[in-house]
């Protein structure tokens, strides 16, 4: 069952139509429209009808008798059929409107040349004119409607804007709180690492440190063995290693050297690994009479200090404040 409210339009459509040369054809709706107007003598854009209007009185008005669609009292036989069609899918849909005598005839062409049609009195024409006004003033209320549901639409989406907002603060101060702690956390495992990179290497200098006391707590003891049968040695006529004399002896190393302030010098043979601190202390040079093993005099001899000097390819060290000269510049 149709609207009501379009009553007035389908009562002129129908009266329209009504019409033995309008009889048995299909009429499309833009069509329709212009009749609609040219009879009422509707000129203004505001008040006309259009192809919406005539849709929208006709939607779902398939094979229906005329009396069924509230235009009156008319004839029961005949029948308005709306037919819509679409002859290729690239183009749009075809709406027509047709009154028939009955709903098993066959649906007739569409209407390509001008026919005569019924008259629309006036009582009709007021009816229609009534009725554009009221769908006029719908449609602005409608349209009102719309824009004020569309402005507050968007002030909603400004609050959920805003709203929004926060969130994403949040998740940008999150962001950066995990960031903070990911590098805090990266910061911690890179110096549990080195501390213990740092303990291991601590640990294996300490063995090696235990090692290398070992070695040359077990050189120390073969030197002193090795002195030990040197002594023998010598008791017996043999010549000893550590002779005093400061020449060059086949197959050993000299050592000269400056032990607090005193002159030393002792020979070993190639291949001894260690020096014994005695044997050091046995290489010393014997003291000038004048200044003797003195508290005074070793202190002075501990302090001095010395600058290194050259001889040809040879090195030695002289105590600061005196001079060296070689033979062939001495006067």
């Amino acid at each position: 069952m149709t609207s009501i409210v379009h009553a007035p339009l389908r009562k002129v459509i129908t009266r329209l139509l009504d019409h033995d040369d309008a009889l048995n054809k299909l009429f499309p709706v833009d069509m329709l429209a212009n009749m609609c107007n040219s009879a009422a003598k509707f000129r203004s854009d505001d008040l006309k009808v259009t192809e919406k209007h005539i849709t929208a009185a006709f939607q779902g008005s398939i094979t229906l008798k005329v009396n069924e669609m509230k235009v009156g009292n008319t004839d029961t036989k005949h029948v308005i059929q709306h037919d819509r069609k679409r002859p290729n899918k690239s183009e749009p849909w075809i709406a027509s409107i047709g009154r028939f005598e009955s709903d098993d005839v066959e649906k007739g062409e569409a209407v390509t040349k001008s026919v005569r049609l019924g008259e629309m009195g006036h009582e009709l024409k007021g009816e229609l004119t009534t009725y554009l006004k009221e769908r006029a003033e719908q449609a602005k209320k409608r349209k009102s409607e719309d824009e004020e549901a569309a402005a507050q639409g968007r002030g909603k989406k400004k609050k959920r804007k805003k709203k929004a907002k926060a969130p994403k603060v949040e998740d940008e101060e999150e962001r950066k709180r995990r960031e903070a702690a990911e590098k805090e956390r990266l910061e911690r495992e890179k110096m549990e690492e080195l501390e213990e990179r740092k303990k291991k290497l601590l640990k294996d200098a300490e063995k090696q440190l235990l090692a290398k006391q070992k070695a040359n707590e077990a050189l120390v003891k073969l030197r002193e063995q090795y002195l030990v049968l040197e002594e023998e040695a010598s008791k017996l006529g043999a010549t000893s290693t550590r002779s005093s004399p400061m020449q060059i002896d086949e197959g050993g190393r000299r050592l000269f050297y400056i032990l607090d302030g005193r002159a030393g010098f002792i020979h070993y043979p190639d291949g001894v690994a260690c020096v014994l601190p005695s044997e050091i202390e046995n290489g010393l040079r014997d003291l000038p009479s004048n200044y003797g093993d003195d508290y005074s005099y070793n202190n002075t001899r501990r302090n001095k200090a010395y600058e290194l000097h050259n001889f040809g390819a040879c090195q030695f060290f002289v105590p600061k404040g005196a001079k060296w000269v070689a033979n062939n510049h001495q006067v």
